[in-house]
């Protein structure tokens, strides 16, 4: 029974080493610059491609969507779906927490709010039917920002406080960034500035801190400068949007640099400074082309538009002005594409998740069809044993050793078979797994010693028992013979 304790022990150390090197992989990944994402992916492909494991392949499969989620959403979602049809079938829900939140993540940053709503929403009942507090607090945080992106700030403040609560809580900066970052940008568009100043100062507090990454500082700063504007404070306002710039050029933020510099403008025309104004007006439409952000181009564009009225010079004006229609005219083909995306995305899903059901389904059927050949092949073994036992062929030394074998080969059958079910009911945790089976190998032991003994004493014994009958009879046979020669 040590042998087979040893063997689970050593087997699931190995499966937590694999989970570590992939928990390790998230870590460094989570770090990585955009400009990094393509080694990156290709790291992640070779991983997967020679992984065998499910839930890892869930794991990885998520890690190559969070890499594409921002240039190639497309792509991430991809990943994504795969990732959380491969997690239903396993009935891994923490891959499935994983999946969804990405998932809903990816559709929020191509505008499908909705999309990312009804995902988001599904990650967090599922993190909270686990009780797992980190995707529950991500959960929250998306859901809040879901809501503010879609013009529903209350409720999304709501979620906002909640996500906040949490993080601070669990000591986790970077969801207590968000979320205050999140509750001033929110405030401030319902025009309730205190409450906006005082969280996007704390958030800017936090940003500065040596373990936060910097591009950070420069969303706070240019909130600043949104809200500064509204309360009517200039110069504090144009001094903010100034010192975010070079966070936003040094991250290649292009949609920062883009409302920065239309807050800018907006300031120097306020200020009269219509050259000033004109100069960082077009420097927002610039890298709002360059960035493919319509909304921002809109923007701008029309700032422009209503730059060119106010100096009465009627053909920059209408250009810019075309500008803006045709940014809308992007905006309007975007959402349709989002309506068109959402359609596929589900059925998609549903012919992945069938084709992985059917795949499961004759897996299951080969995995039955063998444990019965193996179940049928411990019988005969066993039966030969018993046979062989009772004979004179073989001596206890056999005996002993096809005895530990057949004890070898049932309780790594045991084994072969309880794994699937007890890893489900563990959800898949290594943590969990190994002490399931130590646990049940602990119980086995007693069982173990008994049959352990059984072959000693009383199969060896019954068997030399045999044997020296067997000799008995032979010698008696021999006397027998000799008797009759001697008589002759």
């Amino acid at each position: 029974m040590l042998i087979f304790a040893l063997n689970i022990t050593f087997k699931y150390l190995h499966r937590m080493k694999k989970i570590m090197v992939l928990f390790v992989a998230i870590l460094l990944l989570q770090n990585l610059p955009v400009v990094a994402q393509t080694s990156a992916a290709d790291s992640l492909k070779q991983l997967l491609q020679i992984e065998r494991q499910d839930t890892s392949r869930v794991t990885l499969l998520n890690l190559l969507s969070r890499q594409y989620y921002i240039n190639y959403p497309d792509t991430a979602l991809v990943f994504g779906q795969e990732a959380l049809a491969l997690a239903r079938n396993i009935g891994f829900i923490k891959g499935e927490v994983m999946s969804l939140l990405w998932i809903g993540n990816t559709f929020s940053v191509i505008g499908n709010y909705p999309k990312a709503l009804e995902f988001n929403l599904e990650g967090l009942k599922k993190a909270e039917s686990i009780k797992d507090e980190r995707f529950t607090q991500i959960a929250l945080t998306h859901l809040g920002i879901d809501y503010d992106l879609m013009g529903n700030y209350r409720e999304g403040i709501n979620y906002m406080l909640k996500a906040l609560d949490m993080a601070r809580r669990m000591d986790y900066k970077v969801g207590i960034f968000n979320n205050l970052s999140n509750l001033g940008n929110a405030y401030e568009k319902l025009n309730i500035l205190d409450s906006a100043r005082l969280y996007t100062i704390q958030a800017y507090d936090l940003s500065i801190q040596p373990d936060l990454e910097n591009f950070l500082t420069g969303i706070t700063l240019n909130n600043l400068g949104n809200i500064y504007s509204k309360m009517g404070q200039d110069e504090v306002a144009m001094a903010n949007y100034k010192l975010s710039i070079p966070f936003f050029l040094k991250n290649d933020d292009f949609e920062g640099l883009t409302e920065a510099y239309l807050g800018m403008a907006k300031l120097f025309r306020k200020g009269g400074k219509a050259d000033s104004s004109f100069y960082y007006a077009k420097l927002s439409l610039e890298y709002g082309k360059k960035g493919g952000f319509p909304t921002r181009v809109m923007d701008a564009s029309n700032f422009l538009t209503e730059y060119y009225i106010s100096t009465n010079n009627v053909d920059s004006a209408f250009a810019y002005q075309s500008a803006a229609i045709e940014a809308k005219d992007s905006i309007f083909s975007q959402e349709k594409h989002r309506v068109f995306q959402s359609m596929t995305f589900g059925e998609s899903m549903r012919q992945q998740e069938l084709a992985l059901a059917q795949a499961a389904q004759e897996k299951q059927r080969s995995d039955n069809i063998q444990f019965g050949l193996i179940a049928i092949a411990i019988v005969v073994f066993a039966i030969i044993f018993l046979l062989l036992s009772r004979t004179v062929i073989v001596d206890d030394k056999w005996i002993r050793f096809l005895g530990m074998l057949g004890l070898l080969l049932f309780f790594e059958f045991l084994n072969l078979f309880m794994h699937p079910y007890i890893t489900k009911a563990t959800l898949h945790t290594p943590l969990f797994t190994l002490l399931v089976m130590v646990l049940i190998a602990s119980l086995l032991i007693p069982l173990h010693h008994r049959i352990e003994l059984w072959i000693k004493e009383k199969v060896v014994v019954k068997n030399k028992r045999i044997r020296l009958e067997a000799a008995k009879r032979t010698v008696a046979q021999l006397e027998k013979e000799e008797e009759s020669l001697t008589g002759n």
